[in-house]
């Protein structure tokens, strides 16, 4: 994905602001070898560069907004011209309240409604337009922040609440479709059959039709997460974060789970109904989908001894508490790490999994250690981890995780922590990271 125009006549500090992205970067003077004229470099990455208060901030925020509302097939919040290019197409999207509501769209110069973008054509419509619907949207906006946004971070809310409810659908609404439509049993088998694809169309029509969040906004929990996946996987880019941290491999990992705040609240006041109890795990608090039997399932199968028991946490800084089940899965060592990966798919699926879990209120945190060369500590706690440690980590680890082609990546003071060496090296190892077409913007202080 490549940006290529920005217009803002007016959201919160922004006044006039007209951007044109550039595209491609002119080759030096002179700078031909041998083989005759050098080619324009393409940009894949952006910087906005001031002091605070300019409106950096601002302009990400109106970036998500955007491909938000655009997205959840919303009214627009704010005027705006978009322009950008992907997957070989044009897409510019104007908003102009005065005039409609929903932004006007063009595709490929082609006028098109908004639903254009976000609604692919039904299966059975001849001839169907196989250009429309969400692949002429980003794989993923994804958001870090180096420190606490609560207002950035609401806008990512409402694709929250659809990942965890789709996180929910039942076995006998997500039936394969060649099952659906080539079933031959008895009457009564396919009148079962065709309720349960009613049930399943309606829950996928509530919930939204991604089960990646198209928003992806990064949150402290995600960089244990990320770790794990550094060392499950052999690509190149993970193992040299993992070298420039020093670390050689896992000595430990403890997973504590927790009864998600909506099943103890069921639990407590007797409303769990019978698909619940039917279809929910028992040794999860009767959490249920495919956390739950691709994920959670294969981590009890590798962890050792496990243990459940009510604590009482503390949930804020103000001191508040609140008594949690709590259950202790253990995984020793980097070899029950590689066969947990084996067992959910690999890097990508462990990844994805686990950040289900842990959205969906499923895991508290993940206690690891690592081992570290001897000369940088020997075994260490992942919570031992300096702070420009941990953000190299999350911001790298996360950008190469989410590498789906054409993914929109926002960037907010990613070097805040970074000592100088690593700051001067960030641009080149993000470059790294990235893959296909992605692009990314970065904003940062003077």
């Amino acid at each position: 994905m490549q940006l290529r125009h920005l217009a803002i006549p007016n959201f919160r500090n922004l006044r006039g602001l007209v951007i044109d992205f550039a595209t491609h970067l002119e080759p030096r003077p002179g700078a031909a070898g041998a083989a005759g004229a050098a080619a324009p470099k393409a940009i894949r990455s952006h910087a906005l560069i001031g002091q605070n208060g300019t409106g950096k901030s601002n302009l990400m925020e109106a970036l998500i907004t955007i491909f938000r509302d655009v997205d959840l097939d919303r009214d627009a919040a704010f005027d705006y011209t978009l322009e950008y290019e992907i997957r070989g197409h044009v897409v510019r999207i104007e908003a102009d309240r005065s005039k409609q509501r929903r932004p006007f769209v063009w595709v490929d110069g082609e006028k098109r409604g908004q639903d254009y973008l976000n609604k692919n054509d039904p299966a059975d419509k001849i001839p169907r337009d196989d250009r429309r619907g969400p692949r002429l949207l980003p794989s993923h906006v994804f958001a870090y922040y180096s420190g606490r946004n609560e207002r950035i971070e609401a806008l990512f809310q409402d694709h929250q609440k659809r990942f965890n409810r789709l996180q929910e659908i039942t076995t006998d609404e997500v039936l394969p479709e060649q099952l659906l439509s080539n079933f031959k049993g008895t009457e009564a088998d396919i009148r079962a059959i065709e309720e349960a694809k009613q049930r399943r169309e309606t829950r996928m029509k509530q919930a939204g039709d991604d089960r990646l969040r198209r928003l992806f906004y990064c949150r402290g929990g995600h960089s244990q997460l990320v770790l794990l996946a550094c060392l499950l996987s052999d690509d190149p880019v993970f193992q040299k974060v993992l070298k420039n941290l020093h670390i050689e491999s896992l000595e430990s990992a403890l997973f504590v789970l927790k009864e998600p705040y909506r099943l103890r609240e069921k639990r407590r006041n007797g409303k769990f109904d019978a698909v619940e109890l039917n279809e929910g795990d028992q040794r999860f608090w009767f959490a249920r989908g495919s956390v739950v039997s691709e994920f959670l399932n294969s981590l009890w199968q590798v962890a050792w001894a496990p243990i459940e028991q009510e604590v009482t946490q503390q949930i804020d800084f103000r001191g508040r508490t609140e008594k949690q089940r709590q259950l202790y899965l253990y995984v020793p060592n980097q070899a029950k790490l590689q066969e947990l990966g084996r067992l959910v798919g690999g890097t990508d699926s462990f990844f994805r999994y686990a950040e289900g879990a842990y959205i969906g209120d499923l895991i508290e945190e993940v206690r690891i250690t690592v081992k570290k060369r001897d000369e940088h500590g020997g075994k260490v706690s992942f919570t031992q981890l300096s702070e420009g440690e941990l953000q190299m980590l999350t911001v790298l680890g996360l950008m190469r995780i989410t590498r789906e082609d054409h993914c929109l990546f926002l960037l907010d003071e990613p070097d805040t922590h970074l000592n100088p060496i690593w700051k001067l090296r960030l641009f080149d190892e993000i470059d790294e990271a990235m893959v296909n077409e992605e692009g990314l913007g970065a904003a940062g202080e003077s």
